[in-house]
């Protein structure tokens, strides 16, 4: 069966229906009442059958416009969304690396330079001791991060001197932090103070290592 036959048959059967239509008793009545209406009566019925018409055809271009623009809409975000996704992580892969702790022995060099440059006596420093370190029970440092320093122990230092110590010790690194500090009176002289400062480089795991 080609085109011109199914053509043939469309238009054969809608004037079937056509027809069956004009034949129905609503139909009838319909075109009865329509007639014995005035003729500015016919004419606005006729107007306002055309505007019916209009908007059924014009209904679903619409609808599919109102679609598109949705789309375009959520496609538009979804883009910007990536773009900015794409952005931090450029920048995230850009970014300043974190310094590096210095390691135990680098650290006990730096704790030697900070008591040297304070002039004390060789009597006053008792040692300079490397160690490692874990995160005590309800610590708020996490156990995974890696911990090694040096312990200071220094006898007879008065209250300036403690101070000072502190300060430059901390100010090694900022990473490296006095994590203890342990004063008492010396003896005999108890104006004189007796110090153990636990001085600690925290580093996590995955930069242990230097480039």
């Amino acid at each position: 069966m080609n085109f011109e036959e199914l053509k043939i048959r469309f238009i054969e059967g809608l004037t079937q229906r056509w027809n069956e239509i004009q034949e129905s008793s609503a139909y009838l009545q319909f075109k009865e009442r329509y007639e014995e209406l005035p003729g500015v009566g016919q004419q606005l019925f006729k107007i306002a059958c055309a505007l019916v018409i209009g908007l059924l055809l014009l209904a679903t271009p619409l609808t599919w416009l109102d679609s598109a623009n949705n789309f375009m809409t959520d496609f538009d975000a979804k883009r910007s969304l990536t773009r900015d996704l794409l952005h931090l992580r450029r920048e995230s892969q850009q970014g300043p690396q974190l310094p590096f702790a210095p390691s135990a022995t680098d650290l006990k060099t730096q704790a030697d330079g900070v008591i040297q440059s304070l002039q004390l006596l060789p009597e006053q420093i008792k040692s300079v001791e490397i160690n490692t370190f874990q995160s005590e029970r309800g610590s708020e440092i996490p156990t995974h991060v890696v911990q090694s320093g040096v312990v200071v122990t220094v006898e007879k230092l008065n209250l300036k001197q403690v101070a000072e110590l502190t300060f430059r010790l901390q100010s090694i690194s900022e990473l490296v932090k006095v994590t203890a500090l342990d004063i008492k009176a010396a003896s005999p002289d108890p104006h004189y103070l007796d110090v153990m400062l636990r001085l600690v480089a925290f580093q996590p795991p995955a930069s242990t290592g230097k480039k």
